[in-house]
């Protein structure tokens, strides 16, 4: 039995869990929820800020990545190099590129335009009038940024998802 492989598999799986059900929950309900709600929606973002949930996304994310790396790399070590030229190996190597190429347009485009969203919120707060409107506009604009990425980014988990979940049967 090899401890630090099992622990992590669990870490890769618990960790993933947590990633894709996370950003499905948000590029489907709460990112469309907090642009109907407007300026309003602010606050929901702010109070997530604080709790410290845009945290536990590249944790979760970078956990996730690191895991699976170590993984496919256990697995390529003991076979001698074959395991990444089989069916498998190529399968789950094409899912780890995709979420990679998932969690950089996450931390670049939605974790940034969420900070920047929350930014301009906060300082909107102080702002005059004039300025509050176009700090709310922008803030709105960079909440938009963020869903379209995260639906970019869903899409790619989701196939990331897949291909883990298919890899030992092709």
């Amino acid at each position: 039995m090899n401890l630090v492989l099992i622990l992590a598999r669990i870490v890769h799986i618990v960790a993933g869990v947590y990633w894709v059900g996370t950003l499905f929950f948000l590029s489907r309900f709460l990112i469309p929820s907090l642009g109907d709600a407007g300026p309003g929606g602010a606050g929901v973002v702010d109070a997530l800020d604080r709790r410290g949930f845009f945290k536990t996304m590249p944790i979760s994310a970078g956990l996730t990545i690191l895991a699976g790396l170590y993984l496919f790399w256990h697995d390529s070590r003991v076979s001698g190099g074959v395991f990444m030229h089989s069916h498998q190996g190529m399968t789950l190597g094409t899912g780890g590129v995709l979420a990679i190429i998932g969690a950089i347009i996450g931390g670049s485009v939605v974790g940034k335009s969420f900070e920047k969203a929350l930014h301009l919120s906060r300082a909107a707060a102080t702002a005059e009038a004039g300025q509050r409107e176009s700090m709310m506009a922008e803030a709105q604009g960079m909440r938009m940024r963020a869903a379209s990425a995260s639906k970019i980014v869903a899409v790619l988990l989701l196939l990331a998802v897949l291909t883990m979940a298919v890899a030992r049967y092709v």
